[in-house]
């Protein structure tokens, strides 16, 4: 048995799954496992992943938390570290997500779903906030603003470059 770790793919947040990927692979081999290293730039590399491996996903991003890598490892039936496929797929949509755990009762910071034209009118905008895609990784499309007076427009139009949604929050310190 060895254990595949899967890092890079497609997403915006590349660099950091690699980045990710070699110090998992790296730590797993000091701890003495038999490791193999695979790039998913597309799916088709899955096939050469033997039913005796685990796969252990550093992908970040689309096609990484979103759910999409993890049905493909369920359709091949094979083992893998980390949260199954549909619950990937909700997580991923932060305002779902959200959504979701409110239901339950779990308390956040304010927040909201906004576009680009309603930023710097949105109350929250005037008071240290985060800004981040609302379907995205963490690592990119994530603005802490702890100084609203001193906002950077191009970083804020860096976030809904990435995606037209974004979910802005009261910051919590």
């Amino acid at each position: 048995m060895k254990i595949v770790v899967l890092g890079g793919g497609d997403s915006t947040e590349r660099a950091v799954s690699l980045r990710s990927a070699k110090a998992v692979s790296d730590a797993l081999i000091v701890a003495g496992f038999s490791v193999s290293n695979l790039d998913p730039i597309d799916f088709s590399v899955l096939d050469s992943i033997s039913s005796r491996d685990i796969v252990f996903p550093i992908l970040h991003g689309t096609n990484g938390e979103d759910g999409i890598i993890q049905t493909e490892l369920e359709k091949r039936q094979l083992a893998y570290l980390g949260t199954q496929s549909e619950a990937s797929k909700y997580c991923f949509n932060k305002w779902e997500a959200r959504k979701r755990l409110d239901q339950i009762g779990i308390t956040f910071a304010a927040g909201e779903l906004i576009t680009v034209d309603h930023y710097a009118q949105h109350p929250i905008s005037k008071k240290p906030h985060v800004l981040k895609v609302h379907e995205g990784g963490s690592s990119i499309g994530t603005l802490i603003v702890r100084n609203p007076e001193k906002v950077n427009a191009r970083e804020v139009d860096d976030v809904f470059f990435l995606d037209s949604l974004a979910l802005i929050e009261e910051l919590i310190e």
